[in-house]
């Protein structure tokens, strides 16, 4: 993992593969809930927005989700 981001009920993770793809867990379930290519640029932060938005950065990377 890249990055970590924790809210009241989800996780959001980022991998270090080659399309670091981005992961959200249900905590209390413990279940996935979704995965996607976060692109080809290294992401260094998660932040929750809200209850159900997140960003994530890079060096040159600024997404919302």
């Amino acid at each position: 993992m890249s990055a970590v981001a924790v809210n009241k009920n989800y996780l959001v993770a980022s991998g270090l593969d080659d399309n670091h793809y981005v992961f959200v867990f249900d905590i209390e379930k413990g279940t996935l809930l979704a995965s996607e290519k976060g692109g080809r640029e290294v992401i260094l932060g998660l932040a929750w927005v809200g209850d159900t938005s997140f960003v994530s950065i890079g060096p040159k990377h600024f997404k919302s989700w």
